[in-house]
């Protein structure tokens, strides 16, 4: 069992939590936040994984919101990707499928709407 270090849970008692761990454990500051941020990567993945394989994503795997976007290059790079694709004999279905983040965030909102709102004029 880890603990932060002082310096990180002063920061913590004056700024957010959940920022402070990301910003301390992407830059590696504190291992208890590097180590709850991979953690947290490795359980997004999965349960991102889980989804693509309940929406049988074929065409990809989008990805929107401030967390991915922050944490992009660390969802490349660490646990993320291999827990999305741990899925036993449906893992080369998900290697093969690709993960795309959306980085701004706006954009996905207004197409989510466009699509709707198109939807609901076609009916």
């Amino acid at each position: 069992h880890e603990h932060s270090t002082k310096e990180c849970q002063e920061e913590m008692l004056h700024s957010d939590p959940s920022r402070v761990v990301s910003a301390w454990g992407l830059e590696q500051k504190d291992r208890a936040c590097t180590r709850a941020l991979d953690w947290f990567l490795s359980l997004y993945g999965a349960e991102a994984g889980n989804l693509a394989l309940k929406m049988l994503s074929f065409g990809g795997f989008y990805i929107a919101g401030g967390i991915a976007a922050h944490l992009v290059d660390r969802m490349a790079s660490g646990d993320f990707l291999p827990s999305f694709r741990n899925k036993g004999r449906f893992g080369a279905l998900l290697t093969s499928m690709p993960v795309w983040v959306v980085m701004d965030d706006n954009a996905a909102s207004l197409m989510g709407a466009a699509i709707y709102a198109k939807e609901r004029h076609e009916s």
